[in-house]
């Protein structure tokens, strides 16, 4: 599946370290954030914006609960990461081990070549696979929960309207949703 051959220089094996750090940096992060009760929308803690997807059609993308799913992952909450995204444990598996076996091959300044035929086949069946899911998941999926988007401290209330005002207006929920992040 792969192909090692020894390097006397680490400059050419740079990018195993990289991988590794990527993966370090991903777990520390995993570790630190709440996985969203929602499924989805864990990312938000790190001030990024709500799925597109759901606030267009309130329906999962492919990627929707993969940041709530590899948190959970790390936490070991096996249930909460499934049910977020059942791709996200796989995937952070998969990340896991590529990275370890990234250092090693950093370490014993060995490179790893994984630009073989049966690879790149495993990796287009896990893409084709991911894809499929995401497809049959939008298309399955009614009304998914939208989680507003919050940084910090509860942001102040963006509308003097009660909550019923709120559901009962006549406009789709995407065409009234406002960013409420305070710095």
């Amino acid at each position: 599946m792969v192909q090692v051959e020894p390097r006397s220089r680490r400059r050419s094996i740079w990018t195993h370290l990289a991988w590794f750090l990527i993966w370090l940096v991903t777990t520390i992060i995993g570790a630190l954030l709440t996985p969203s009760p929602h499924g989805h929308g864990t990312h938000q803690q790190l001030g990024l914006p709500p799925c597109p997807s759901v606030l267009l059609f309130q329906r999962p993308c492919p990627g929707c609960g993969l940041t709530t799913s590899f948190s959970a992952t790390i936490q070991g909450r096996w249930a909460e990461a499934f049910a977020a995204n059942a791709f996200g444990p796989i995937l952070y598996g998969l990340m896991t081990v590529t990275a370890l076996v990234a250092l090693y091959g950093f370490i014993r300044s060995i490179y790893i070549d994984t630009d073989t035929v049966l690879f790149n086949r495993v990796m287009t069946v896990i893409m084709v696979s991911f894809i499929l899911y995401g497809i049959v998941r939008f298309a399955t999926t009614r009304m998914y929960p939208f989680v507003e988007p919050r940084i910090g401290s509860d942001p102040a209330p963006t509308s003097t309207k009660s909550a019923e005002e709120e559901a009962s207006s006549s406009a789709p929920h995407w065409a009234t949703f406002r960013f409420t992040y305070r710095v």
